[in-house]
């Protein structure tokens, strides 16, 4: 059976992914590397589970706790900068946002030692950092659709001008 043609009239980023024709928006070595590698972390996992202590003092538990925060600042005045001034890198900026504000919530929930803290961080986790992370997921998600809708308005207009030029030429 032979391979379809691609539709000339169709953008390549609306054609069917197709090995080795640069389609591809990883390469298969990502897939193979990474896939292997998440393999090769569950037992890692696994080990660390039953190795760790479950109560640790750190030297610099407050560094930790303040760069983590400053890290989510960054990333949230970068998505609010890349917002206000239409800037395409706003999925990556809102996608690292997402990811610090569930790793704090994660971490504020499972480190917290009284009730009372516990109590606190579930419900800063619920009521902020979740909140947050799920709008910046919408934002990432948004740009990426936009995006998509962008580039297939210009490859159109681009495809009409090119006709009109080819129309010149035939006149």
């Amino acid at each position: 059976m032979a391979a379809a043609q691609p539709d000339p009239t169709e953008p390549p980023a609306l054609q069917p992914y197709r090995h080795g024709a640069g389609y591809e928006p990883a390469p298969r070595w990502v897939a193979v590397l990474f896939g292997l590698g998440s393999l090769l972390f569950v037992p890692y996992i696994v080990a660390l589970a039953f190795l760790l202590p479950s109560h640790a003092r750190a030297a610099h538990y407050d560094a930790a706790w303040v760069g983590l925060d400053v890290f989510e600042l960054v990333a949230l005045a970068a998505t609010a900068w890349c917002a206000w001034t239409r800037s395409t890198w706003i999925a990556l900026t809102a996608t690292a946002a997402a990811t610090l504000l569930l790793c704090d919530a994660w971490f504020d929930v499972v480190t917290a030692h009284a009730r009372a803290q516990r109590a606190l961080a579930i419900a800063s986790a619920v009521l902020v950092e979740l909140p947050v992370a799920a709008v910046c997921v919408w934002i990432a998600r948004h740009a990426e659709v936009v995006h998509e809708r962008v580039t297939m308005m210009l490859w159109r207009r681009t495809a009409r001008q090119a006709e009109r030029l080819r129309s010149y030429e035939g006149d």
